[in-house]
């Protein structure tokens, strides 16, 4: 799908940086043409910012965001695109005085670099996930109902090719130095997590609580405390832990310490503002630009949140993830020879299948398929499950029929794992488990199996 990119808003840029997923630096710092000046408060502007983001597993991700403000009556105005690799986003905000609301679209690959929002958690936490790009878009409303309280609300659709479509909808308040809200995530019809996120805010700075119960019995919880030095610089402690039924010897507790910080500030004046917004403090009527502002960034950090979650908690391709994940191929091979074998033997019929790679890093495979007393056909590689990738072939050889070698690979099934590219297990009648590596050419015998 086709993108086209309008322009993003500067206070959202920093806002990415500021929370990018996991143990994170980022920098920032203005391209050539931006920021605008200060003193241009009731003119268009055009912002633009560029980040380097250390972020998952030692990558560094280049975003650049570009961003338009045009001032329109008592309100302003945000068109933005951002990009990063092959990720996309565009955004159309609106922020006035008693209602702001943000529209937003993009792609993205696994878990998007230019959401991370603020859940912060490793996108493979609750099931095996799935790698496949995926297209996102929604819209997230703030509307004023007195002086200092307000109501949020916000919807996420995300799709994807061999998943069901999946939605995050979200319904939240904020009143002076307090926020929070409920979320819901559901795949189709069917509910996968339900949360909430809290936040207070003090003039020390600000404690955030975030916690993700999905229909595994995972429960994902971070308590968060950030606390802005000035001139753009925070620094901040992270308490997570998390628990999963799926990976008995997953469950763990980390603390995270994070520093982040910009390059070429804005002035301290616009920087003074901006926290008072972010501490829920009131504004003059000169800070309103940046009250307006603040909106519109939370709403922007609100939409991508709402997509981070709904892409970890049910990027499976399953209606519930019950997907094998069994840790070492050769443990899968085992187990569903183990299972198979007999039944072949017994048949004097071959059996066959894909062992395949979760995106967690374990392994699962396919269904046996029943062939002929000589042959089976298990189809191409690509039959695995969405979100996997192939990575051996495995078979059986029916019973001793002395018609043919069935203790040994056919040359036809070491010419098929050649032309596949994948490696291949056989089960023999006579119980052993052997393997073709495709690479070297070299067969073992790794053991015993049920015949």
């Amino acid at each position: 799908m086709m993108y086209r990119y309008l322009l993003a808003p500067a206070v959202f840029a920093w806002s990415l940086a500021a929370s990018a997923a996991g143990n994170s630096v980022s920098t920032a710092s203005p391209l050539p043409w931006g920021p605008a000046p200060a003193d241009a408060e009731s003119s268009a502007s055009v912002d633009a910012f560029q980040f380097t983001s250390r972020a998952r597993r030692d990558e560094s991700d280049e975003v650049v965001i570009v961003g338009f403000h045009q001032p329109v009556g008592e309100g302003m105005l945000r068109l933005g695109t951002a990009w990063s690799g092959d990720d996309r986003r565009a955004d159309l905000g609106f922020a006035g005085e008693r209602l702001s609301f943000n529209l937003f679209s993009g792609r993205a690959n696994t878990y998007s670099r230019l959401d991370p929002g603020a859940l912060q958690v490793d996108p493979f936490f609750f099931h095996g996930g799935s790698r496949d790009d995926f297209d996102y878009r929604g819209a997230a409303a703030d509307v004023a109902i007195g002086r200092a309280v307000s109501l949020q609300f916000a919807l996420a659709e995300i799709e994807a090719d061999r998943l069901d479509d999946r939605r995050t909808v979200y319904a939240g308040f904020s009143a002076s130095r307090i926020a929070g809200g409920v979320f819901q995530v559901a795949r189709e019809d069917d509910a996968t997590a339900q949360g909430v996120m809290l936040s207070w805010s003090s003039p020390a700075g600000v404690t955030s609580f975030r916690q993700v119960d999905h229909e595994s019995g995972a429960r994902y919880r971070a308590i968060g405390f950030d606390h802005a030095t000035g001139r753009g610089r925070h620094v901040g402690v992270t308490f997570r832990s998390g628990r999963n039924p799926l990976y008995p010897s997953g469950d763990e507790s980390r603390l995270l310490f994070h520093v982040s910080g910009t390059l070429g500030a804005p002035p301290p004046g616009a920087l003074a503002a901006a926290e008072q917004v972010e501490n829920g403090t009131q504004t003059t009527n000169g800070d309103q630009e940046q009250a307006r502002s603040g909106k519109a960034r939370n709403l922007a950090l609100l939409g991508g949140a709402l997509v981070g979650i709904g892409v970890a908690a049910s990027s499976g391709s399953d209606d519930k993830d019950e997907r094998i994940r069994i840790n070492g191929r050769n443990n899968a091979a085992r187990h569903v020879l183990n299972r198979i074998n007999p039944v072949s033997v017994r048949q004097n019929r071959e059996h066959g299948g894909w062992i395949y790679r979760n995106a967690d890093g374990t392994f699962g495979y396919t269904e046996p398929v029943a062939g002929s007393v000589a042959s089976v056909d298990i189809g191409q590689k690509t039959v695995v499950p969405g979100g996997t990738v192939a990575s051996a072939s495995y078979h059986t050889h029916g019973g001793p029929d002395p018609r043919f070698d069935n203790e040994n690979f056919s040359p036809s099934d070491v010419f098929s794992d050649v032309i596949q590219q994948v490696d291949g297990y056989l089960g023999t009648p006579a119980g052993f488990m052997k393997l073709h590596d495709f690479r070297t050419g070299r067969i073992s015998v790794l053991g015993r199996i049920n015949n």
